[in-house]
């Protein structure tokens, strides 16, 4: 959906238990460290989804697999 030199946002496909967009961004500090993010606004296409997002249950699992995803991308590095 969108790319430039610091970020870039894919939107879910048609289907996926989630509709939304997902937004990546990197940025250099001041003290020659980098900053990754992952933004997600999401909403769940499914009731029982929204329940478990509503219920907070979705919402720690998102959060747990993005902040996997940003572990594994610091290891990585």
């Amino acid at each position: 959906m969108y790319a430039d030199d610091e970020s870039f946002t894919f939107m879910t496909p048609q289907g996926h238990m989630f509709a939304g967009w997902i937004t990546f961004s990197a940025y250099d500090n001041d003290d020659d460290t980098v900053t990754l993010q992952i933004q997600a606004l999401i909403r769940a296409n499914d009731p029982l989804y929204e329940l478990s997002f509503r219920l907070g249950v979705g919402h720690k699992a998102e959060d747990s697999f993005w902040f996997e995803t940003l572990k594994n991308l610091a290891a990585f590095f």
